[in-house]
């Protein structure tokens, strides 16, 4: 079954036939081929070659002879010979059997109108409603970026007004999915490189006094600060040298009984946490010179901490 369209099969042979009728293309020698066209032996290749050798002896009134009609898609085509014509129509050819989209028509501005382009995207597969959309079995958020039913209901939205295809659809989320989760991966990263290097930094400089610094100020913060503020000083500085310095430096200058109620000496130390602030206070060249103003207060916890760990043992 011939699926061409008529209308292109109609000129293209009216083409070939009007120009072969041309007297100087009669009277020629080329005449003979014209049986190999009918009769179908060489087809399209047999057309276009006897429309050329007319189109040769025409000159440039080879459209003259047809209809009105056909003249003037001629003339508006900017076809120059008739093997333009077969060529046009070759390629309307390649066209048939495929399902035909009209494009969407544009505004004065050049866009899209918003209500054809909807109907071409209804017609290459967009789900007819935004809850349609499926992610894909890989898809992932982290905690820090979930999406609660809301956001993801007015994101759906978007996407079905964007004209999104599920498959689109589905790669777009994949994407976002990824560059979250490893967003979120180097940032554990990069959070624990710099806990380490702080925690680095402290020991070198504390040295045996490191644990007793950082009860210090572990406990002024937990002392001085709601949960919450806490919380977020420690997001936010919990990694910074100084900050963490400037907290054990306010608990080292608070008198005893603000250093009590805070847990340094008395019943807010443990036995084993009393053993290791023994030991590093010991450590320190202050508990054995007498002439350190630290001395005597070095000393007296030392007292006190012993008398923790031997509550532990009666």
């Amino acid at each position: 079954m011939d699926n061409r369209s008529p209308f292109w099969r109609t000129l293209a042979r009216n083409v070939v036939k009007r120009l072969s009728n041309n007297k100087g293309f009669a009277d020629g020698d080329g005449g003979d081929g014209g049986d190999g066209g009918d009769d179908g032996g060489d087809g399209d290749a047999a057309a276009k070659a006897a429309a050329d050798a007319a189109a040769a002896a025409a000159g440039t009134n080879w459209a003259a002879a047809l209809p009105p009609d056909q003249k003037a898609i001629v003339d508006n085509k900017g076809w120059k010979s008739p093997s333009d014509v077969l060529k046009s129509y070759t390629e309307v050819e390649k066209l048939v059997g495929y399902e035909k989209i009209a494009m969407p028509k544009k505004d004065k501005d050049g866009n899209f109108v918003a209500d054809d382009m909807g109907r071409a995207m209804d017609s290459l597969g967009r789900p007819k409603n935004p809850t349609d959309y499926k992610t894909s079995e890989n898809f992932k958020l982290p905690e820090a970026f979930a999406m609660n039913e809301t956001s993801k209901a007015a994101f759906d939205e978007r996407a079905h007004k964007a004209g999104l295809l599920p498959h689109q659809y589905a790669f777009m989320m994949d994407e976002f999915s990824n560059a979250s989760n490893q967003a979120m991966t180097a940032q554990a990263e990069a959070k624990e490189k710099a806990f380490t290097e702080s925690t680095l930094a402290l020991r070198t400089k504390w040295g045996a006094a490191y644990e007793t610094k950082a009860a210090l100020a572990n406990n002024v913060l937990k002392n001085f600060m709601s949960k919450e503020a806490g919380n977020e000083f420690v997001e936010k500085f919990g990694n910074d040298p100084q900050a963490i310095e400037l907290l054990a430096t306010i608990g080292g200058n608070l008198s005893e009984d603000a250093m009590t109620n805070i847990g340094l000496i008395g019943s807010g130390v443990t036995p084993e946490q009393a053993k290791i602030q023994i030991d590093e206070l010991m450590a320190s060249p202050a508990y054995m010179d007498n002439g350190d103003p630290k001395h005597a207060w070095i000393v007296k916890k030392v007292f006190e901490l012993n008398k923790i760990v031997a509550s532990a043992s009666n």
